[in-house]
């Protein structure tokens, strides 16, 4: 009984003082017929994605931001890109970001 209390207080404190939360919007871009689907993430740090257009960090994090996928449809059978928006619902007291680089080496033949 101690050991749940323990981690409930835990949980809680990593939740409140690192745990942010996002609205996140998933919408087909092919067609205006589907609805769109709201939800909420919950998340203890932000990726800032740095590659060569990226010169400041909100830039980075605007990225990861908004997603584009790929995603099977039953009706009718086809792969549908999805457009995945994410809006900043909470912030928590200490922001951690996770830097990514995403570099493209261009292979030359010597």
């Amino acid at each position: 009984e101690g050991s749940t209390t323990t981690e409930t207080v835990r949980k809680s404190f990593i939740e409140q003082y690192f745990g942010g939360e996002n609205v996140t919007t998933m919408k087909c871009s092919e067609t205006e017929d589907e609805a769109e689907t709201k939800s909420v993430e919950k998340w203890t740090q932000l990726r800032c994605h740095i590659n060569t257009d990226v010169r400041y960090m909100q830039l980075g994090l605007n990225h990861g931001f908004e997603r584009k996928r790929r995603e099977n449809i039953s009706h009718p059978r086809r792969n549908a890109v999805y457009v995945k928006t994410s809006n900043v619902n909470r912030l928590p007291s200490y922001l951690t970001i996770n830097f990514i680089q995403i570099s493209t080496k261009k292979r030359t033949n010597k």
